[in-house]
């Protein structure tokens, strides 16, 4: 018995030698194919790595300049006028260029709520180069910074959603701390997020108007812009000579 286990412990010991012996043959082979796969598998990741960190880098960029170029006015500098917005748009690659007024308003129980008042049409053509909402212009009417509101004018508003649940449907009664009379609104729509309220919160977007009030003019103290290849150094030098004070902040992304 003991005799006749040897050839079969020799069968065996020669299988498990050739068996070794194949496989470690066959994986000498196979390691460069192997290393040349981990490689690229690494690069690949890699990419995708660098691509999601510049996809975030320009998503978030987006929602600080909130357009390719925001210009934010000095206070001490006065409102932004109509001269310094067409300035901006004729700087080299600038394709729109918009004003805003931002202001602070309240509600009768003191709710806060912030207003940017915007031509409409030249506002919905800079949101319209960005990755924000459309803006749906035609909801609101047009600007009249030249004409008086009635009094008992109501004003039609685009609404951010939680402003939209303060304000209801009805018209409602905006205060401010300045020198203006109160402002009567009505939501005409909402808008998740847009440029010229990077914040969130309870916002509405309106006409630009000349409100009642010695306060009442409008004094944009805002510009945004968009286009492809802006020249950003004629655009800092155009932005210090027609709004002195003003901070510049620019997009991070690579349009071309």
């Amino acid at each position: 018995t003991t005799t006749s286990h040897w050839p079969r412990s020799e069968s065996g010991a020669t299988g498990f030698v050739a068996l070794s012996r194949a496989a470690r043959s066959t994986l000498t082979g196979a390691l460069p194919a192997f290393a040349l796969v981990l490689t690229l598998s690494l690069a690949t990741f890699a990419g995708m790595v660098s691509q999601g960190i510049a996809r975030g880098e320009t998503t978030a960029s987006w929602h600080v300049a909130g357009a390719d170029v925001m210009i934010q006015a000095d206070p001490g500098s006065g409102p932004v006028s109509p001269a310094a917005v067409t300035a901006i748009g004729a700087v080299r690659g600038v394709r729109h260029a918009t004003e805003v007024w931002n202001t602070n308003w309240f509600t009768s129980f003191g709710q806060p709520i912030s207003v940017s008042a915007v031509d409409p049409a030249s506002y919905a053509a800079v949101v319209a180069g960005t990755p924000f909402p459309p803006f749906p212009a035609g909801r609101i009417g047009a600007a009249a910074p030249n004409r008086v509101l009635p009094p008992a004018a109501v004003v039609p508003v685009l609404a951010s959603p939680s402003a939209a649940a303060i304000l209801g449907t009805r018209p409602i009664q905006l205060d401010t701390l300045s020198a203006t009379e109160p402002l009567t609104v009505r939501v005409a729509g909402t808008v998740s997020e847009t440029p010229a309220q990077l914040a969130g919160g309870p916002f509405v977007i309106m006409p630009l108007l000349r409100l009642p009030g010695p306060a009442g003019a409008p004094a944009p103290n805002l510009i945004l812009a968009t286009g492809s290849a802006i020249d950003h150094a004629q655009l800092t030098a155009v932005a210090d000579r027609v709004i002195p004070g003003s901070v510049v902040y620019t997009c991070r992304h690579f349009r071309r």
